[in-house]
């Protein structure tokens, strides 16, 4: 036998994925926890509470012409943008 698999905690939403198309902006890479993914290799996985705290992160996103910005997210989902060099 093999024993069911673990069920959500009550109240629980299901993950969601959410994937958006940019025209001449990629995003370079995620630090997430003081780990950074490339974006093409990797899944950054942030965690946003219903009490609207999260997992500290930090995006960099290039244009085309190699401008950048940096977005940091604080644990009280506050961002922080930036343009690199700055």
């Amino acid at each position: 036998d093999t024993p069911p698999p673990p069920s959500e905690p009550a109240g629980a939403l299901p993950p969601v994925r959410i994937v958006r198309q940019l025209d001449a902006v990629h995003i370079d890479y995620v630090t997430l926890e003081h780990k950074k993914n490339k974006a093409q290799d990797d899944a950054a996985v942030v965690v946003y509470q219903s009490n609207g705290r999260c997992t500290p992160y930090e995006v960099r996103v290039v244009d085309d012409f190699g401008s950048a910005m940096i977005i940091t997210v604080d644990a009280v989902a506050s961002p922080k943008v930036r343009r690199e060099g700055e």
